[in-house]
């Protein structure tokens, strides 16, 4: 009853029978990802090269934002969950991400760019093109929903680590 609240003392109508399953349910799966014991979604991301199957993990899409004002025409934010509300990439900046699912029969792959910083906790963002410049990905992401399970592995990339009197380049000076 605490997760069903703007029908007052309706309490007991459909709508707001309806809306405590609703509600509950997404209150539930969020609980449950608040004790993920991972802190970090691809702990080998520093040393990863991206050809490994065990480094392929499924995550769940979130929503797709239209973005053309922000970066441009024909851009879209994609953001996944993680599997911990709590969790963060572990990636460095600069590190791109591989994106890979099924269409038709078919194993479709794509690379983008985190838009959302390392530190985010609960969910990782990528910026993609929403036209036939994108690739076949384009199409596969067009398709998903909400709740779809693509697979993410961290590959490789500039990799800057910002420290207090320097900027290291993958881990060199």
């Amino acid at each position: 009853e605490v997760t069903g609240g703007v029908h007052g003392s309706n309490r007991l109508g459909g709508n707001s029978l309806l809306e405590c399953v609703v509600f509950g349910r997404i209150a539930g799966e969020r609980a449950a990802t608040v004790k993920h014991f991972e802190p970090v979604m691809f702990p080998d991301a520093k040393s990863d090269d991206g050809h490994s199957e065990s480094k392929w993990v499924p995550v769940v899409l979130r929503e797709v934002r239209n973005t053309d004002k922000k970066y441009g025409m024909n851009t879209r934010e994609v953001r996944f969950n993680m599997h911990g509300s709590l969790q963060h990439s572990g990636m460095d900046i600069g590190q791109f991400i591989a994106l890979r699912g099924e269409l038709d029969g078919e194993t479709l792959m794509g690379y983008f760019s985190p838009i959302t910083r390392p530190s985010d906790e609960g969910v990782i963002g990528l910026l993609a093109r929403a036209d036939s410049k994108g690739g076949p990905i384009t199409r596969l992401l067009e398709l998903s929903r909400p709740g779809s399970t693509l697979y993410m592995c961290a590959m490789g990339g500039l990799r800057l680590k910002f420290e207090p009197e320097r900027i290291l380049f993958r881990g060199s000076d």
